[in-house]
């Protein structure tokens, strides 16, 4: 999977914003929806390095972290002043972070 990554094409702020608009009409389970992940999954796993060695494997960071992505490219706002990423951010934060915190309840 990260031999993978590496591999994916980067995207312009145009082509993530056209992504973004496919994805609010469409619903996650678009090709665009993928093609906005694959973009982006150099910086999701490089997030998610930061949170290794706390409870979970990193797939599971990783799993978590593509999650959050997900939900916030459904829940941004096209009209926002703020780039996606910097929004997606926080979100892929709280999801890893919310997702360590569970995982550390069932042990």
């Amino acid at each position: 999977m990260l031999a993978e990554i590496g591999r994916a094409p980067l995207i312009t702020s145009e082509e993530e914003h056209v992504l973004l608009k496919a994805v609010k009409e469409k619903g996650a389970d678009c090709d665009e929806m993928k093609q906005l992940e694959k973009s982006n999954m150099r910086f999701v796993v490089s997030l998610v390095n930061q949170y290794q060695h706390r409870g979970l494997t990193l797939e599971e960071l990783i799993e978590a972290g593509k999650a959050s992505f997900r939900k916030a490219a459904m829940d941004y706002d096209l009209d926002s002043d703020n780039k996606f990423i910097v929004y997606a951010v926080a979100h892929m934060r709280q999801g890893i972070e919310y997702a360590i915190i569970n995982c550390t309840k069932d042990e």
